[in-house]
């Protein structure tokens, strides 16, 4: 028995798998992997001077009108156009109510430094708007936030913690989302630590469609134990649940920007409106000898009283297919056929079960171009504008 064993001990143990041929592999350069790698350095590289520093000094007013700094607020900003608008968090009334503001300084991202004047507040989302005159021709690319569908890929852009232009991917969980009286938010799994907020969302285009707001585990940790306090059972048990929350974050749609702050910041681009209501229904789709089957549709809910599909004769209750010859089976292909569709063009829908091809004309696209022109808001006055 044991020379049994030492006989089967002293084999040769087996030969190697033979290596794939070099052919077989994929050269690391050529792989979708690398590919990747080279769009995040790219993104980031093209992002990055459209992100700022800000620091924000905070403090009272002495008797005599001095101002007695007490600390600094630091935060990401993002550059909206090319004449130094840069949108900050800065909750005044509920964070600093009775606070006034020193000189605030921008940092660029090579580092240099540029004096901002605060020119509004929106206290509904907890946003600033600042316009640092010198910091110019920053302005990034921009896109629809809310036309991107669950499950695209986003990038976050920000200064965690005081590190500069810290880059996270992740996707877009969510649209519509609501928390603590601001609405419309995009839902992220992208971490939104100290320092983040109003920093970059973009999208894998490099386009910016939003700003970083705050994470359901901050928002919830804000929440006072007498606000708890005043909650039913079930409310509160949630609330302090949240404050254990991680991958779930909230940005605001770059376009919102526009609403907030009208009175500084001109619609994104040329906006162009079809006019129409619409929800994404799904359909049951069932044939003759197949299994049922089911589709998502691009239903009309309703029409604006004034606008290009109303003009082209489209209703409430029809499907929209296509819009100059794309098909529309998300908002974010009708968001994109919209914006790459001629002055004149057809929209194809189904009413009643029959296909209608019918023509439809946008009206002359209006922009205002940021001219670098702002009116300064005096830090002791009512700072609620755009609101």
């Amino acid at each position: 028995m044991i020379s049994i064993l030492l006989v089967f001990g002293l084999q040769s143990p087996p030969a190697p798998p033979v290596p794939p041929q070099a052919s077989e592999v994929p050269a690391p350069e050529s792989s979708s992997l690398a590919g990747l790698e080279r769009d995040m350095i790219a993104l980031h590289s093209s992002l990055r001077s459209s992100l700022v520093t800000v620091h924000v000094p905070l403090g009272l007013r002495g008797e005599d009108g001095e101002f007695l700094p007490s600390r600094e607020f630091v935060t990401s900003g993002t550059v909206l156009d090319n004449y130094g608008l840069v949108v900050i968090p800065l909750e005044i009334d509920q964070d600093f109510p009775e606070a006034a503001f020193g000189p605030i300084r921008v940092f660029r991202a090579d580092g240099q430094e540029f004096s901002a004047e605060l020119l509004a507040a929106n206290p509904s989302y907890g946003m600033c708007l600042l316009r640092a005159k010198e910091l110019r021709g920053l302005a990034p690319p921009f896109g629809y936030g809310t036309w991107h569908e669950e499950g695209s890929m986003v990038f976050a852009l920000g200064n965690a913690f005081g590190l500069p232009a810290s880059l996270t991917s992740g996707v877009l969980a969510g649209r519509r989302r609501s928390i603590a009286g601001a609405g419309n938010l995009l839902q992220i799994t992208n971490p939104i630590n100290q320092g983040d907020a109003g920093g970059i969302l973009a999208n894998r285009h490099g386009e910016v469609i939003g700003i970083l707001m705050t994470s359901l585990a901050v928002a919830a940790a804000r929440i006072s134990n007498e606000e708890l306090a005043m909650m039913g059972e079930d409310e509160r048990r949630e609330w302090l649940l949240a404050r254990q929350a991680q991958s779930v974050s909230f940005a605001i749609p770059v376009e919102l920007m526009s609403r907030l702050f009208p009175e500084y910041l001109p619609a994104m681009g040329p906006m162009r409106r079809l006019g129409v209501l619409v929800e994404m229904q799904l359909c049951v789709v069932e044939e003759p000898g197949q299994d049922p089957d089911h589709c998502w549709r691009m239903y009309v809910n309703g029409l604006a009283e004034f606008g290009p599909a109303i003009d082209a004769g489209v209703r409430p209750g029809d499907f929209i297919l296509r819009l100059n010859g794309m098909p529309t089976d998300s908002l974010h292909e009708l968001g994109r056929a919209i914006l790459e569709a001629p002055q004149q063009t057809t929209v194809e829908v189904e009413r009643n079960g029959k296909l209608l091809s019918l023509p439809l004309v946008f009206p002359e696209p209006i922009t205002t171009p940021s001219n670098g022109q702002s009116t300064k808001v005096d830090r002791h006055s009512d700072l609620h504008q755009g609101d």
